[in-house]
């Protein structure tokens, strides 16, 4: 059997040993570099398989983010923002309204008072005329000098 300068007979390997088992230390460095060149053949071959999954992942990823940008894009348009806020703001101003429009009733409950009935010093202004009745002092209320109706609206 031929035997080459890396120590292979055949099919075998025999490392750099001699036939009696002692190392060859000439046969050593040719078994190295034989070693060597399939190790730097292995991480080229898993290197571009690696860079082409990574091209893979990125082609993907671009894709992803382009439909990501499209769909921000229709989600954050300035008409939608606008129609958004005018529709919140619609929604708070009826709530506020109906709040004001309570309290409006309230007040107007406080600030009414009838004939017969005890007022502060101030003004009182007849709802059915529009006559101003003016107190000094606290003291029970008149009819409406003017038209002798018995509603009035307190004014400060």
């Amino acid at each position: 059997m031929p035997t080459d300068p890396s120590g292979v007979t055949g099919n075998k390997r025999n490392h750099g040993l001699t036939p009696f088992g002692l190392h060859d230390p000439g046969a050593s460095h040719v078994v190295a570099g034989s070693t060597l060149g399939m190790a730097e053949a292995k991480p080229k071959k898993e290197g571009e398989r690696a860079r082409q999954y990574l091209r893979r992942d990125l082609a993907v990823t671009r894709v992803d983010f382009t439909r990501a940008r499209e769909s921000i894009k229709r989600g954050l348009s300035p008409s939608r923002i606008g129609g958004g806020f005018v529709g919140l703001a619609s929604h708070l101003f009826d709530s506020m309204g109906d709040v004001f429009q309570s309290w409006a009733a309230r007040s107007e409950e406080a600030l009414a008072f009838n004939k017969g009935e005890i007022s502060g010093p101030g003004k009182l202004t007849c709802t059915e005329c529009g006559s101003a009745l003016n107190l000094e002092r606290s003291s029970r209320i008149p009819p409406c000098p003017k038209c002798h109706k018995t509603n009035f609206r307190k004014s400060y």
